[in-house]
């Protein structure tokens, strides 16, 4: 739900970002949206950009409808395989 939005070669986003003078990576292994950025911008920082990340989810997980959905996976050994992988995505 809260991905870092990653700028792929040839889609408007992409030529928006060159447009406003954003540097994009060109290796293919940066446009890792779960993990970091394929692109700098001098006036949002990485470490800012993945503190609002982690905000946000902790936000949408932590709500009250969302945190009894979460800890009705933690009495499964299902639901706690499923919710480990889907933590891992984002480290």
């Amino acid at each position: 739900v809260f991905n870092i939005v990653a700028p792929m070669p040839g889609t408007h986003l992409y030529n928006l970002a060159k447009k406003l003078g954003l540097r994009i990576s060109s290796q293919w292994e940066d446009f890792n949206y779960y993990a970091q950025r394929a692109y700098s911008n001098s006036s949002v920082g990485a470490r800012q950009v993945k503190y609002l990340q982690l905000k946000a989810l902790f936000v949408f997980y932590f709500s009250p409808y969302r945190l009894r959905y979460v800890l009705r996976h933690l009495c499964s050994l299902k639901g706690l395989r499923k919710l480990s992988r889907k933590i891992s995505r984002f480290f």
